[in-house]
């Protein structure tokens, strides 16, 4: 390229040397020459970049390889009534050695042993102990805890933030319902009233900017909506009223739930004896009323947001949550019609796996905790049981 650049500038040279020479020749050649010196300046500052950032690239990539990322998924197990944490590759992280724990939120899970409760990390260390008397999970930077009969809040790092109150629940959305012996109301992370206008007998969590409150009248609790302004979206004149999920809620005036707007329209008319909340479109509710209350009722089926029925259960079935990472419990009575096993249902009204376990929790991470006949195991979300024992050894403590 600079040979014929160089040999391109001495034909210019001859040119101009020459008197005969048209002037527009010259101007040509002259402009040629200045745009190819602009290429080539490009094209090398090009050449550059294009280095840099393959070495940026190389570099990354050598970093990933050598210095690998932690997992730090951690999945939660029952093993022979003590819990403990794995990795995304069912490594055991934290063996089997507390009474009982949470999930992790946030990179900590608050634990129970001998000596009470303590917040730990990914690793199985100890954050910070505590005396409280209960201590709830971690959630929206706040810890909720009880000691004597009190409620306050730690933070993260186990420092008390906010306490006295004579009930209170956990943060969510950045605030939080508590209650003193002068009322009830909603409190931000440094405790301060946030709707002082709103009077309130009690409240729920802010879910998705709204939180359902409720007032005593001499007619009983009715429940209203509010968002998370403090304006009253909804009066308190329902007897039931849930969470909004897919722009609907369960609702009730009386005896029989329906599913209603924002405007508080009964999109679904009150007909079910019960209902959980929609979940990309689809709810299970119970639809048959018995003489006398027993403590799992039958007879389910799933509706979708026109109220339109997508699929009647077998008769015997019970749901008994939400659908909750796209699967929700459902039991049924054994042959003795003493014992209830569990199992989970799909949205389409398939079951992931049919009611054959002694005990099964919600789907959290990709899996559940389930016991089967006897024995601890977890359920993925391919319906493959998991046994722990089989993973455990030697990681298997003795307490």
């Amino acid at each position: 390229m600079l040979k014929r650049m160089v040999l391109f500038r001495e034909l210019i040279i001859v040119v101009e040397k020459s008197n005969n020479s048209n002037m527009t020749i010259k101007m040509i050649l002259k402009t040629l020459l200045y745009m190819k010196i602009f290429i080539i300046f490009l094209w090398s500052r090009l050449m550059k970049i294009w280095k840099s950032a393959y070495i940026i690239l190389v570099i990354l990539s050598c970093s990933c390889s050598v210095f690998p990322q932690n997992d730090l998924r951690r999945i939660r197990f029952e093993f022979e009534s003590s819990t403990g944490y794995l990795n995304s590759d069912l490594g055991v992280v934290i063996p089997a050695q507390f009474d009982s724990g949470t999930d992790f939120v946030d990179g900590i899970a608050v634990v129970k042993d001998e000596k009470g409760y303590h917040v730990i990390n990914e690793k199985g260390e100890i954050v910070f102990r505590t005396e409280a008397d209960y201590v709830e999970k971690p959630n929206n930077g706040m810890i909720l805890f009880k000691m004597d009969g009190v409620y306050g809040f730690y933070d993260y790092t186990g420092k008390v933030k906010l306490e006295g109150y004579l009930h209170a629940k956990s943060f969510s959305e950045d605030y939080a319902i508590v209650r003193t012996t002068q009322k009830a109301y909603y409190i931000n992370k440094h405790g301060e009233d946030v709707f002082p206008d709103l009077v309130i007998s009690g409240g729920g969590n802010f879910s998705n900017g709204y939180a359902v409150f409720w007032v005593k009248t001499n007619e009983g609790i009715q429940k209203g909506l509010i968002n998370n302004s403090g304006e009253i979206i909804l009066p308190p004149k329902f007897t039931i009223l849930g969470e909004f999920s897919d722009g609907l809620c369960e609702a009730s005036f009386n005896d029989k739930v329906g599913y209603i707007d924002l405007s508080g329209r009964f999109v679904i008319p009150p007909k079910y004896n019960y209902g959980f909340a929609f979940n990309q479109g689809i709810a299970a509710v119970q639809y048959r009323t018995f003489e006398r209350k027993q403590p799992f009722y039958p007879f389910w089926r799933l509706i979708n947001k026109s109220g339109d029925i997508v699929k009647d259960l077998s008769e015997d079935v019970v749901v008994f949550s939400d659908f909750i990472e796209n699967y929700a419990i459902i039991g049924v009575f054994d042959n003795t019609r003493e014992k209830m096993l569990y199992g989970y249902l799909k949205k389409n009204g398939e079951t992931l796996i049919n009611p054959i376990f002694d005990d099964a929790d919600v789907f959290h991470d990709g899996y559940a905790v389930i016991e089967y006949k006897g024995r601890d195991a977890l359920l993925d979300k391919f319906g493959t049981i998991i046994y722990l024992r089989d993973i455990l050894n030697p990681h298997v403590t003795s307490r």
